[in-house]
């Protein structure tokens, strides 16, 4: 058995593509997503004699996203801990994935909201991530945001979450949070600010400027835009 493993949407034009897809030798398996996703949660907690509320099940999806193993694993220590599996119980026992927290660092700044940005800097920190995948994430966002707000122009601005994660190759969550963001930007504040992210991006990796500080300096140029 051969496993071939594709980051993305693969490109199905492709002569390899179409000859690994023969139905006779080959079969595609697909990340879970949208309902399909949550039966598959309300079916592992089932197995494990649990119930799970409907909001608590968009929150652990929230916070493990679509990664089996990892949300096995999380339903197994949250039954254990209680078979009535509840939000509360999952913000006490499961750690956000690192795109849940971002999002919070980004929506206070969306809102110049400089403490709140702060303190969700601090958590990141707290958290223990690595200062340049901190700011990695952030680069990534403001650039899903110039798509956004570029795809959203393009099409009259009648995107929504399902064709922006098409067209972008973006989880529907990722796209649905970006979509909320876009609307608190202009296309040419967010140019100005990619340009300023790489800015620090280059002082952080040529050793101008120590990571940390680096961040915090970012985080307070951009809630004062």
């Amino acid at each position: 058995m051969l496993v071939f493993a594709e980051d993305g949407v693969p490109d199905r034009r492709t002569s390899l593509f179409k000859k690994l897809n023969k139905s006779k030798i080959s079969q595609e398996l697909r990340p879970l997503e949208n309902e399909a996703l949550r039966r598959w949660v309300i079916r592992e907690v089932e197995k494990r004699e649990g119930k799970i509320e409907d909001s608590a099940t968009s929150k652990l999806i929230d916070y493990v996203g679509n990664d089996l193993w990892r949300m096995a694993n999380e339903i197994a220590k949250l039954t254990t801990y209680n078979k009535q599996i509840t939000t509360e119980n999952i913000e006490l026992l499961v750690q956000p994935q690192i795109h849940s927290n971002i999002f919070d660092l980004m929506d206070a700044i969306a809102d110049r909201n400089l403490e709140q940005s702060m303190k969700e800097l601090y958590q990141l920190f707290d958290d223990a991530r690595a200062e340049q995948y901190i700011l990695s994430m952030i680069v990534l966002e403001y650039r899903n945001l110039l798509i956004t707000k570029d795809l959203d122009k393009r099409t009259g601005s009648k995107l929504n979450k399902w064709t922006l994660a098409k067209k972008a190759a973006m989880h529907p969550f990722v796209a649905q949070k970006t979509l909320a963001l876009a609307s608190k930007y202009e296309l040419e504040d967010l140019k100005k600010i990619y340009g300023v992210l790489l800015n620090f991006d280059h002082k952080i990796k040529t050793g101008k400027i120590e990571p940390k500080v680096a961040l915090e300096l970012l985080i307070f140029k951009l809630t004062k835009n």
